[in-house]
């Protein structure tokens, strides 16, 4: 994660993506009072603009280049409370995924703020959570024969 982090730091104004330019900017305009799909209109869900709001709020960044950073740390931060969670829940497993995600997490796009980043925790939690009620479910008990 330290080695993702310092890669992302080094670089986190080299890359950029509309749909997080998009995010940015409708995070700053619910700051301003303006309410989304009725004054502001996007085919996204509502979840990364009132991320980006919250972040904007708590940041309060002086100038567009620490805008992004902030935005760019708070996904950091958000990978990281997740990744401790999988770790611990999954231990080893856990622990190969994190290790896995987080050296791609910059080529992934995964230090946008973008939906898919954030909800790749979570659908990777959930679908470690599932692996063994199927497995359970595909392999036969054994039959004891009677008498």
């Amino acid at each position: 994660m330290i080695v993702s982090w310092r890669i992302s730091q080094n670089r986190s104004l080299s890359l950029r993506f509309v749909d997080e330019e998009d995010h940015i900017a409708f995070g700053y305009y619910i700051n301003r009072g303006y309410r989304l799909h009725e004054q502001l209109q996007n085919n996204h869900q509502p979840l990364v603009y009132f991320a980006s709001a919250v972040i904007q709020k708590i940041a309060e960044p002086e100038n567009i280049f620490m805008l992004v950073r902030r935005h760019r740390q708070a996904m950091y931060f958000y990978g990281f409370l997740w990744s401790w969670l999988i770790i611990w829940r999954f231990r080893k497993t856990g622990l190969i995924f994190v290790l896995f995600f987080e050296f791609l997490k910059y080529y992934l796009f995964g230090n946008l703020l973008l939906l898919d980043s954030l909800a790749a925790y979570p659908a990777v939690y959930l679908f470690m959570t599932a692996i063994p009620v199927w497995f359970n479910r595909l392999i036969p008990k054994k039959i004891e024969p009677l008498g």
